[in-house]
């Protein structure tokens, strides 16, 4: 059992190094779906400036031809102004998620590269235990208790990754609820 858990701590290790890359890719996404975020905003705000504008600009129609000019000008001259920052604004924060997903592309590849590089230390696993969390779970199981064959810990940890999984599932539809109701 010794030889198992060497193993399982040096793919622990393995994992750990391919977890840091994916998590930096997590963060990543994260921060395009915030800019993404920001651009909707700003695109709100936009629209509900130009209304307030040409609902202030009505007001120039009191003063007959000369406020309905005068109306036409302002309200196309911020217009326009409104719509090239929009532009603006969104092609430079196009341009901002697009490097960032070259970015989460090469961390993707870094972390396959590592795993694939230790294919030879982690072909005992399973491709679905191929994870840190996987991982300290069994060797959890194994310290606890070293008469577990491979095969039983290999189910006890599929029970768990799937309890994980639903647990998840359930969190995330949560959030999603709470987030319509607020």
């Amino acid at each position: 059992m010794n030889i198992v858990l060497n193993r399982l701590t040096k793919a622990y290790d393995i994992c750990q190094k391919a977890g840091e890359h994916d998590i930096a890719k997590i963060e990543i996404e994260q921060q395009n779906q915030k800019i993404e975020e920001s651009i909707d905003n700003q695109i709100k705000k936009g629209v509900l400036f130009d209304t307030l504008v040409v609902l202030v600009g009505t007001g120039l129609f009191y003063f007959g031809r000369l406020g309905a000019l005068i109306y036409l000008v302002v309200v196309s001259l911020i217009t326009l102004a409104i719509i090239a920052h929009l532009f603006l604004d969104f092609y430079e924060k196009k341009a901002r998620i697009r490097k960032n997903e070259e970015i989460i592309d090469l961390e993707k590849r870094e972390s396959e590269r590592i795993i694939s590089e230790h294919e030879k230390e982690l072909s005992f696993l399973p491709q679905e235990f191929r994870n840190s969390e996987a991982i300290i779970y069994m060797l959890h199981i194994i310290k606890e208790d070293e008469g577990y064959s491979m095969e039983s810990i290999f189910r006890m940890c599929k029970s768990y990754m799937y309890s994980l999984k639903c647990q998840n599932i359930c969190h995330t539809r949560n959030s999603h609820i709470s987030k319509i109701w607020i």
